[in-house]
């Protein structure tokens, strides 16, 4: 059954309100800004190509986690099966996306050693598990 040109565009506006979250949730997955905005932009459009079979009153934001967790799993299986092109290690990306007070280089240090800490730890562990902590972590 269809929504309607008015229930899309709310679903659309709903969809929305979690795209910081599953931005910053495929960026710890793909640990690359790009296919972090690919998957993303790949979520929602899958997402809205399904709407109809979303159950209103249910949780939409679990769904579009896990939408994303399924895209980038099939990208996994793809990238196994055709390696073409490593993935940025996840040492390798710039620390802390969190802004330090002005003037405080000292806590701006530690808070790059512990993103850099957490980021080896969670590049660690096998894929299913990394995506399984950053769920819990975003609540999920």
């Amino acid at each position: 059954m269809g929504r309607g040109r008015a229930g899309e565009a709310s679903f659309g506006r709903e969809a929305l309100l979690h795209l910081d979250a599953l931005y910053r949730f495929a960026r710890r997955l793909t640990g690359a800004e790009a296919d972090a905005e690919d998957l993303v932009q790949e979520t929602f459009t899958r997402a809205l190509g399904a709407a109809d079979r979303f159950e209103p009153g249910t949780d939409l934001r679990a769904w579009l986690f896990r939408i994303l967790r399924n895209l980038n799993l099939d990208r996994h299986r793809r990238e196994r099966r055709h390696p073409a092109v490593a993935a940025t290690p996840l040492e390798d990306l710039p620390a802390g996306e969190g802004a330090a007070l002005p003037g405080d280089a000292e806590l701006e240090a530690l808070r790059g050693v512990v993103a850099r800490d957490l980021e080896r730890a969670l590049s660690a562990l096998p894929e299913e598990w990394r995506a399984l902590v950053l769920l819990r972590l975003e609540g999920l």
